[in-house]
């Protein structure tokens, strides 16, 4: 129902102080949701978060156009905002998939795995069972 709008203790440089005191207004709202639970207080918090989403995507194209624009005096300020991007990963810290969940990489990969065998493998293909994967031991049910 709810996205999850955590960050890394230190916020990309494109959030504003707005941005900020949105996040932090949004998740007192969910603390309050979670003890006392009401049907407007829920949808406002997710119109609250489809318009923080909002001005999270222009602030970041705004960051990104000031960067390209000054990118012929301060070109380093681009590749520093590239070489950030290549570090970071885009895999989730724990990754869910049906009644199977996981943090572990190879765990994230039998997952991924099992997700495409399951959508692109052809109705005669036999997959082998799954005891006789031995990296089972990292994805807890």
């Amino acid at each position: 129902m709810f996205q999850n709008l955590r960050f890394p203790h230190s916020s990309p440089k494109y959030f504003t102080s707005e941005i900020r005191h949105n996040i932090k207004c949004i998740h007192s709202k969910k603390r309050l949701l979670k003890r006392h639970y009401s049907s407007s207080l829920a949808h406002k918090v997710q119109i609250m978060e489809s318009e923080l989403q909002q001005r999270i995507k222009n602030a970041q194209i705004t960051y990104i156009n000031s960067l390209i624009s000054s990118f012929s005096s301060k070109p380093r300020s681009l590749y520093s905002h590239l070489s950030h991007l290549k570090r970071s990963s885009s895999l989730p810290c724990i990754l869910k998939h049906e009644d199977k969940t996981t943090s572990h990489p190879l765990g994230k990969a039998i997952l991924f795995n099992n997700y495409f065998n399951s959508v692109f493998t052809l109705s005669d293909f036999i997959l082998p069972p799954r005891y006789a994967l031995s990296s089972n031991t990292f994805i807890t049910t």
